[in-house]
């Protein structure tokens, strides 16, 4: 019943939170002293990113104003990505898509192969919260191929990190932690500090899925710890309903306390994005204490916000609270919404064609490894033989200066025979 907030990263538009004021205020005398449409849309576009970590809608606000410049390819493909994003935040999935693949066509239309990549990690990631798993792991995976082939280590990594949640949401977290540690590494090496706070989040709770507390507790904190020093409220609202995750079972106060921080944040940053995953850890963390009226508000506000598998969390705290208030017929309503939606999203053959693909990926990346090895093979045995044949070449070299310097040598004591021969 307890739902997780998970980290999904989109492209382009991270920022570091850093000194926001001292941003916005320059970036406002900036729009103010534009003295072209493109400056003016520029600068619009810039507000636009600053203020997506601390107000969606004034982020929203600044796009559109942006959008309005039409006379620039690059200028109009990354306002509809940062529509895209803030589409994303406010949970309206399908707007979200359709801003991704607008930005998208900019970047087929210029053959912009790396581009069109890097946005289909953001597709990736709206598939994802959509419950659409197999498109998902398709999407990114090819992304990730196509990075590793071109040496980018930085978007294979994104990669990772979505694909790690895409397993979570099956239940794999063996396979989550995988290319979560992977992810890590990569932006640890690179020191993505943004990116390491999304990782280490996303870790936390897949450790903890995966039974490991003390793991989640801990990759929690650091991951707060970063989220306070960027001023980082977007991402701290997903931590601390993680630690109230983490808290529900054994600490139910602290649990509380947690996810009632996260909501906070959401209102005041008016995000719609993990409210429903934050309403149904209130709505079991009621349950747990027998409060079925109140689990049901809670679960039922839930209901009208969550998509695929938070969906379906939310329909199991329905149906066991209904069942607990003797309230059979309605629990009975929503066991059947449970099993008609299990059915649909996680299905046996759903979860074959997910490993398949996936299995294809890593297959082709083993190709690839198996082939890179067998040409530095061959490059080493040429080499080798090159070199063999230089000794050998160098040796009768050797060996022929010899036989002409010994020839010489005996010519000459013949000559030196003659002429004392004359003499005598």
């Amino acid at each position: 019943m307890k739902r997780l907030g998970l980290f999904l990263i989109l492209i382009f538009s991270l920022l570091s939170v850093f000194s926001q004021t001292t941003k916005i205020d320059s970036l406002t005398l900036l729009l103010k002293s534009a003295k072209s449409n493109y400056e003016f849309a520029n600068a619009n576009l810039q507000l636009a990113k600053v203020y997506e970590a601390i107000n969606i809608a004034k982020s929203k606000e600044f796009s559109i104003k942006s959008l309005r410049y039409k006379s620039n390819d690059s200028l109009q493909a990354m306002t509809y990505n940062q529509l895209g994003r803030i589409s994303f935040f406010e949970s309206k999935l399908d707007s979200s898509i359709y801003y991704f693949n607008k930005t998208k066509q900019f970047f087929e239309l210029a053959n912009n192969h790396k581009n069109v990549a890097e946005i289909n990690i953001s597709i990736g990631a709206v598939q994802l919260k959509q419950g659409n798993y197999n498109a998902t792991i398709k999407t990114l995976t090819e992304s990730a191929t196509y990075f590793e082939q071109n040496n980018d280590k930085l978007n294979a990594a994104k990669c990772y990190n979505n694909i790690a949640s895409a397993f979570a949401e099956l239940n794999q977290y063996p396979k989550a932690i995988e290319y979560s540690t992977k992810a890590l590494q990569v932006f640890n090496d690179q020191n993505q500090v943004q990116y390491q706070l999304i990782t280490l989040s996303n870790l936390a709770m897949q450790f903890y899925k995966n039974g490991d507390t003390l793991e989640a507790i801990k990759n929690n904190l650091v991951a707060e710890k970063i989220g306070i020093q960027m001023g980082d409220k977007r991402s701290l609202s997903i931590i601390y309903n993680n630690l109230g995750i983490v808290y529900l079972d054994n600490n139910p106060p602290k649990a509380k306390e947690y996810i009632t921080k996260t909501l906070q944040l959401k209102e005041e940053l008016k995000l719609k994005d993990g409210i429903d995953i934050a309403l149904k850890n209130l709505g079991y963390l009621h349950f747990k204490v027998k409060e079925y009226q109140k689990a049901i508000q809670y679960f039922k506000q839930a209901e009208n916000q969550a998509n695929g598998k938070q969906l379906l969390a939310v329909y199991f705290g329905l149906k066991n609270s209904y069942k607990a208030l003797g309230r059979l017929d309605l629990a009975l309503k929503y066991a059947e919404k449970e099993t008609y939606l299990t059915d649909s999203l996680l299905n046996i053959e759903t979860q074959k064609e997910f490993l398949k693909i996936q299995t294809k990926y890593e297959t082709e990346i083993k190709e690839k490894k198996i082939i890179e090895l067998k040409s530095r093979n061959t490059e080493i045995n040429y080499k080798r033989k090159m070199n063999n044949y230089l000794v050998y070449m160098l040796l009768g070299i050797f060996v022929i200066t010899l036989l002409l310097i010994n020839s010489i040598l005996k010519n000459l004591k013949k000559k030196r025979l003659l002429v004392r021969q004359d003499y005598t």
